[in-house]
């Protein structure tokens, strides 16, 4: 079915000519060979589990000999037996009955697994996409910037052979067109570059035209985000969320219960062990098979065994068992902590490059306008080329701020999905919008 889907996404996107980022993530969770082999090992671990609570049940086994005597004997010509053996472990330190949850604790932690790589591979591909239209805005502006740059030189050469300006500022216009031509160039390849890895993280022979996003929906949410005043007010829900879904958060506490149900399993090497037993044979001349003599045996049994020795061996699994556990316990607490500090600098992140998106929408603004009335201030011959110069550098760099705002704004919000254990973005944006409350 997956595949079916990606074919059909494919031919859409051929037709349409472009492919937008959800499109991009579906094909990346369908193609990606570290998530299939991740969705393996969970079926592994899956069969892990029925065979460990198998185990809890009866065992029987069925076996025959046939055996021909000697003729020169005076005994039968030959014989056969027929056995069935039955057991079942009626308690045994508790040992399989925790050795099976110790094997569902191992297919969570595959489950969980599989959660993480699913995120990591979701969060991949938006910052792959990401980098893909932002070294697409940047080509532009390089475009731009050597396309003014050609006009300013052009300009320059008739006012030069007007004698209005001097040879060292028509240098200065022609080396300007020299270096905007280097950076479109350079542009240009860096987006050949990231379109490349992208395709590549997809699969895909062809990479579509890769559709830009529309930052309209994010504005009631970054307008909330700039309101902000006690960002740590956000951390207990956000932590709160975090605890039951991020992955490793999940994996730490499954393993913790795992070391506890281990310690048990080794405390239980200390008691006895108690197992049923039946058997029943038939030899020689079982009915069912067509013989005279009908001869059968039975035996129904309890077994009870208490371990001696060796005793010290036991003790020093106990030990370990109980060392595992404390090393287990240090480690959930690491995990939370560290998921703490990590879930505070993506919110700071997020909140700065919020903020960050109107200053810099601003400062490209005021920029562009002051770049434009530069502009004609030169062609009336009221400034330098100098002048001119500087002013077309401060607005580029301004519009180049402003571009890598948003995109750093898209990509702290995927950092930030990414260590709450989701990719619901519709659920932090119900968090945030209430930022001008907070």
């Amino acid at each position: 079915m997956k595949r079916l889907i990606m074919v059909a996404w494919m031919i859409t996107a051929t037709l349409l000519g472009a492919i937008n980022l959800d499109e991009s993530i579906e094909l990346a969770l369908g193609n990606n060979l570290e998530l299939k082999s991740q969705e393996e090992s969970l079926k592994a671990a899956k069969t892990d589990v029925i065979s460990a609570y198998l185990s809890l049940g009866p065992s029987a086994t069925l076996g025959m000999n046939y055996r021909e005597n000697d003729a020169s004997l005076d005994k039968e010509d030959y014989s056969n037996t027929l056995s069935l053996q039955v057991s079942q472990p009626i308690f045994n330190g508790g040992k399989i009955l925790l050795g099976s949850m110790i094997n569902r604790d191992l297919y969570e932690i595959e489950e969980q697994s599989l959660i993480a790589k699913k995120l990591e591979v979701i969060a991949e591909t938006e910052n792959k996409y990401f980098l893909v239209l932002e070294a697409d805005e940047f080509m532009n502006i390089s475009q731009q910037n050597f396309e003014s740059a050609e006009v300013n030189f052009q300009k320059g050469e008739v006012r030069f052979e007007a004698g209005t300006i001097s040879q060292v500022e028509l240098l200065q216009l022609k080396s300007d067109r020299a270096s905007k031509d280097v950076s479109y160039i350079q542009s240009q390849n860096r987006l050949k570059i990231v379109k490349q890895d992208l395709q590549n993280y997809l699969q895909l022979e062809i990479l579509p035209a890769v559709q830009e996003v529309d930052f309209t929906q994010y504005e009631q949410m970054i307008d909330s985000l700039k309101l902000v005043k006690d960002m740590n007010s956000f951390i207990p829900e956000l932590f709160q969320i975090a605890s039951q879904q991020n992955p490793t958060l999940q994996i730490t506490d499954i393993s913790k219960s795992t070391s506890k149900k281990s310690l048990w399993m080794a405390a239980g090497n200390f008691m006895p062990s108690v197992n049923f037993s039946y058997g029943k044979s038939w030899g020689d001349s079982d009915a069912l098979m067509g013989m005279k003599d009908y001869e059968s045996s039975e035996n129904i049994g309890i077994n009870i065994s208490v371990p001696i020795f060796p005793i010290a061996d036991n003790g020093l699994n106990l030990a370990k068992a109980n060392y595992n556990l404390r090393k287990a316990t240090y480690t959930a607490e690491n995990t939370n902590d560290g998921i703490q500090l990590a879930l505070r600098n993506a919110l700071y992140t997020l909140v700065s490059n919020a903020r960050l998106i109107d200053s810099a929408k601003l400062a490209y603004q005021y920029a562009d306008e002051s770049y434009q009335q530069m502009e004609e201030r030169y062609n009336n011959g009221l400034i330098t080329t100098n002048d001119l110069l500087a002013s077309r550098v401060m607005m580029s760099s301004a519009q180049s701020a402003y571009a890598s705002a948003k995109y750093d704004f898209l990509r702290s919000q995927t950092t930030i999905l990414q260590q709450l254990g989701t990719d619901d973005k519709k659920m932090i944006k119900k968090i945030f919008i209430r930022g001008d409350k907070k």
